[in-house]
């Protein structure tokens, strides 16, 4: 009896698994997303129909477990902590085993805890991809293609192990001429494989937004955005580009450097090699005692000027700025960022709004901020706006009343997430970038100087952005650039002094508090 069950079983499965990935291709073909991002590349056009076939065959076995775990999310955490973590864990199996484009989505996916429950976000964020890899006969025939002359005759010396590898590309270590270089290399077929998949989780989004009650997910947008960084993160000719602008942005800065590009094509990237160790490593008890106090400080404050001049006066963020893609060298006492695959680029409007909010933390005003953040959105489909507004007021008092009050920013963002989940408001992708980087910035600052404030740090900036005329504001910005200099240099000075006595660092032995900080 056992034998015949799963033998039917078996033969349901089959079944399904043919039904299913047929009926995703037909309804796709008949009515497709109902909007797709423009896409001059042509990434997000149907894709061949036996593609969508093989790959929604697969997705259907792969995501099955998940599906039928699905009703955990409708049941309390709390009194079902189980079943939960274990749709958790079932969650990031079925991505890292669904391919490059839903590992990249879970990834996305755990920087929005304005849309995803805080557990599962937590989950996400240790989405590993498999580290696929080609082989170095790929690698010699891509590279040589895009050079138009074989690799041995413009290369010195070529690793043949790349060390480092993602579900774009890979990179191996060259040398050309005296110098060091990073190779970076699209992996075949990726774009295909991303083309299908986008196209799927399009159809899918389309499905979700028809269901009773999810109409305030906005799945379609969501992946919609979503879709937008995968064609940025393809194309290594953008990624070129983005490093480019950035090295203009901070050439005149010595102690931050971004990787200098030497050639560029959609699917071959060669720029110096970025020397140092990824800040992450150093933001562990074992890893921060590795440092000294005044690179401690000097990463933390650098790392906050750099966020406040993308935002203030470039208006070109850095998308992705987590410990791991910011790089110290010891050596020479540099920063440099790496991996500008994802940038953005703010409007005028979200600027505003933005930096809004922030003066409005610093103000403690939080039915000013919950106004900023209703504006986060073109189509704002929340029912309840002034319930969310006397929430955050609510939550402004207890945790949040303005400059030289000890705001942990961290807990203040991580609250009003909460409250944006709540109230079911949306946000635009734009703005959760500048969140997730917060957040980034003032946990890495938390780790390394825990006395350091970032809002304290960020007033002058703020105050003098919100009562100057920009031009006023911009023509500034060398006069006091010679200030911070100074400033900086006797705050590490007196650093270096005082660990060196064995003294605690204050706030004012490092040059915090209100102290001038500029872009």
């Amino acid at each position: 009896k056992k034998s015949r069950f799963f033998m039917k079983s078996r033969r349901l499965l089959l079944l399904a698994g043919i039904v299913f990935p047929s009926s995703v291709v037909l309804v796709a073909l008949l009515s497709g997303p109902t909007s797709v991002p423009s896409d001059p590349e042509g990434l997000l056009a149907p894709p061949p129909i036996w593609n969508l076939c093989r790959r929604g065959f697969h997705l259907f076995v792969t995501m099955a477990p998940l599906v039928v775990l699905t009703p955990a999310l409708l049941l309390p955490e709390r009194h079902f902590p189980t079943l939960r973590h274990g749709f958790n864990l079932a969650s990031v199996h079925a991505l890292e085993s669904a391919g490059a484009a839903f590992i990249k989505w879970g990834q996305w996916a755990s920087t929005r805890p304005d849309l995803l429950p805080t557990s599962l976000c937590d989950q996400l964020s240790t989405l590993q991809s498999g580290a696929p890899r080609h082989s170095y006969a790929v690698t010699h025939a891509e590279v040589s293609r895009a050079l138009k002359a074989p690799l041995s005759t413009y290369f010195d010396r070529f690793d043949v192990d790349p060390f480092a590898s993602g579900s774009i590309g890979q990179v191996h270590l060259a040398q050309l001429q005296s110098e060091l270089v990073a190779v970076k290399v699209r992996h075949p077929e990726v774009e295909l494989e991303l083309q299908t998949d986008f196209y799927i989780m399009s159809w899918a989004a389309a499905l979700v937004q028809r269901l009773p009650g999810l109409e305030w997910f906005d799945a379609q947008s969501t992946v919609q955005q979503f879709g937008l960084t995968l064609v940025a993160q393809v194309a290594l000719d953008d990624e070129a580009q983005h490093l480019r602008q950035m090295g203009h942005n901070f050439r005149r800065w010595r102690d931050v450097k971004l990787p200098r590009v030497l050639f560029a094509s959609e699917t071959v990237l060669i720029e110096t090699y970025a020397p140092g160790v990824p800040v992450s490593q150093y933001t562990t008890a074992a890893g921060r005692e590795l440092l000294t106090a005044a690179q401690r400080h000097l990463i933390v404050i650098r790392g906050v000027e750099i966020y406040l001049k993308m935002l203030l006066h470039d208006n070109l963020m850095h998308a992705d700025m987590h410990p791991g893609n910011i790089l110290f060298d010891k050596a020479r006492s540099t920063i440099t960022l790496v991996d500008t695959g994802l940038v953005a680029v703010l409007t005028a409007g979200e600027r505003r709004n933005f930096i809004g909010f922030l003066q409005a933390l610093g103000d403690g005003d939080g039915r000013r901020a919950a106004q900023c953040v209703l504006g986060w959105s073109v189509q704002q489909v929340c029912e309840d706006e002034e319930g969310f507004r006397r929430d955050m007021g609510t939550m402004f008092r207890e945790t949040c009343n303005g400059y030289g009050t000890g705001i942990h920013l961290g807990n203040v963002l991580r609250a009003v997430l909460e409250l944006v989940r709540h109230h079911r408001v949306r946000i635009g992708a734009n703005y959760m970038t500048l969140v997730v980087n917060a957040l980034c910035l003032e946990g890495m600052a938390r780790s390394l100087v825990p006395q350091y404030n970032v809002i304290d740090a960020a007033q002058p900036l703020l105050v003098a952005y919100d009562k100057l005329p920009r031009p006023v504001f911009v023509g500034l910005l060398p006069l006091l650039r010679v200030f911070k200099t100074v400033g900086d240099k006797a705050a590490r000075r007196h650093a270096e002094r005082q660990q060196r006595l064995g003294r605690p660092l204050s706030l004012r032995s490092i040059g915090f508090g209100r102290r001038v900080v500029v872009v």
